[in-house]
């Protein structure tokens, strides 16, 4: 089991790493000290309350809000902190990355069900079959 939590938490590691330092790193241009630290807290965070906990209780849809608002929390945080002023096409870009985000954790929530919890419900054509 505990190779299972590994493969997950590397394969979100990866996502978020990916994701912020994209959206940081270029369009914010900020120091890779301060990608790293959202990087692993963001991550840290998201897996153990959104994925193993909320995704369990409340479903993917809410663990997804959950893990977009911790996404925005932390960029507005690193931004707060390095005093970054952004304008609207900052804004723009975030939508953008949340947008992809949105998509990535609601794929990658159905996975954590399978693989993880164990919770993953019958799919629609199996369910479709059964008739």
């Amino acid at each position: 089991m505990a190779k299972a939590h590994i493969k997950a938490f590397g394969i979100k590691l990866a996502r978020f790493s990916a994701n912020i330092f994209l959206f940081l790193g270029l369009v914010f241009n900020v120091p890779f000290s301060y990608i790293l630290a959202a990087i692993i807290i963001l991550s840290v965070v998201s897996y153990v309350i959104g994925d193993l906990v909320i995704l369990r209780f409340a479903g993917n849809g809410i663990a997804t809000a959950l893990d977009v608002v911790l996404f925005v929390a932390g960029i507005w945080a690193v931004a707060y902190f390095i005093d970054f002023k952004y304008d609207m096409s900052h804004m723009f870009a975030l939508l953008v990355v949340i947008g992809y985000l949105v998509f990535e954790e609601s794929l990658y929530h159905v996975y954590i069900e399978k693989e993880i919890l164990g919770t993953r419900k019958e799919s629609l054509l199996a369910a479709i079959d059964k008739y």
